[in-house]
């Protein structure tokens, strides 16, 4: 169980460093669509929000690419 939770461990820690380097904040603001939703910092008002799910499939995406292509960021 421990290699689990340590795989789940560097999960989260990789998807908080991608969501910080693609500079995404939650919207707590009171906008029922998109309220609780991610956004990328200073884009116009009409920017696309994504639930954490759509975030991380597009992490998920990302780090498949980063792997098949042999990039290891250090």
């Amino acid at each position: 169980m421990t290699i689990v939770r340590e795989a789940m461990k560097e999960a989260a820690v990789r998807f908080a460093e991608w969501l910080n380097e693609n500079r995404y904040s939650k919207y707590w603001g009171s906008d029922e669509p998109n309220c609780g939703k991610w956004y990328v910092q200073y884009t116009p008002a009409g920017r696309k929000y994504y639930s954490t799910e759509e975030l991380f499939e597009m992490f998920v995406e990302d780090e498949n690419k980063r792997i098949a292509g042999g990039v290891v960021k250090s």
